[in-house]
């Protein structure tokens, strides 16, 4: 009789270290927010902080969070990086 192994699933799925956030999503907020300090404190000025503050926002929300057809954001950008190379 052969042995039987435990085949491992759900690999694809992040373990969750805060809550629901991942490993991954933490370390890109936390890129985001010492991005958003940096252009906070060369500027002090509301204006630039909200030109230029608010686009690294949202993108810094992108790449953590959002996903495209069940796969990250930032796997899509690659790929659209790849294919125009």
């Amino acid at each position: 009789m052969p042995n039987q192994f435990v085949v491992p699933q759900f690999l694809d799925v992040e373990s969750k270290i805060i809550g629901p956030v991942t490993a991954r999503q933490f370390l890109i907020m936390l890129g985001v927010l010492v991005t958003e300090f940096i252009i906070y404190r060369v500027f002090l000025n509301v204006v630039f902080v909200l030109i230029f503050g608010v686009p690294v926002l949202g993108i810094g929300l992108a790449f953590a969070f959002m996903k495209v057809n069940g796969q990250p954001f930032h796997f899509i950008v690659l790929n659209l990086i790849q294919n125009f190379q």
